[in-house]
């Protein structure tokens, strides 16, 4: 099934996608996105399980390049520039196997048409997953009780972009089950 893709949007011109890694989302490629706003109309997108997208328990890449096949169809954009970062450059080269015709160019930033070991990221989700967000009540809190897992105060900051404050509860806005 696919998911509708939660994006923003700047510029104008030929279309440009830009897809996130893994814990992130579209926020972290405004600045970018402003850069190439001058000359495209670019589309910096949530993918599945991340960001304001919706969440699902399929995190394959397949539906990942098929969600975003489907935002390039239901935007009218003919074929895009795609931009993928990590996990988003692998559903983007999937994208571009199965959907050619919906693909002008293809960058593939920090990643590889390789096998990566599944368990790569599992220490940072159950270091996120282990916290107990029932008993934050500000963001700091939540950096110092991570530092001991996660030592790098950058990782740890980016990570944290996605905890986010709901009706005075603290929550995360990806969806670690599926990951």
């Amino acid at each position: 099934m696919t998911l509708h893709l939660a994006s923003t949007e700047t510029g104008a011109g030929p279309p440009v996608v830009i897809l996130h890694g893994l814990f992130g989302s579209a926020r972290n490629w405004q600045g970018i996105a402003r850069r190439l706003a001058t000359d495209h109309c670019v589309y910096a997108v949530d993918l599945r399980n991340h960001g304001s997208s919706p969440w699902d328990e399929s995190m394959s890449y397949a539906d990942m390049a098929e969600d975003v096949a489907a935002f390039i169809v239901d935007r009218k954009l003919g074929s895009a520039t795609v931009i993928g970062h990590s996990m988003g450059g692998k559903a983007a080269m999937v994208l571009a196997l199965t959907r050619p015709e919906l693909i002008a160019r293809l960058v593939a930033v920090d990643i590889a048409p390789v096998t990566y070991p599944h368990d790569r990221f599992a220490g940072l989700v159950n270091a996120l997953t282990a916290l107990d967000l029932s008993r934050i009540q500000r963001r700091a809190e939540a950096d110092q009780r991570l530092t001991a897992a996660v030592s790098d105060a950058v990782t740890r900051h980016f990570l944290l972009q996605n905890l986010v404050e709901r009706d005075g509860r603290f929550a995360w806005r990806i969806n670690f089950a599926a990951i």
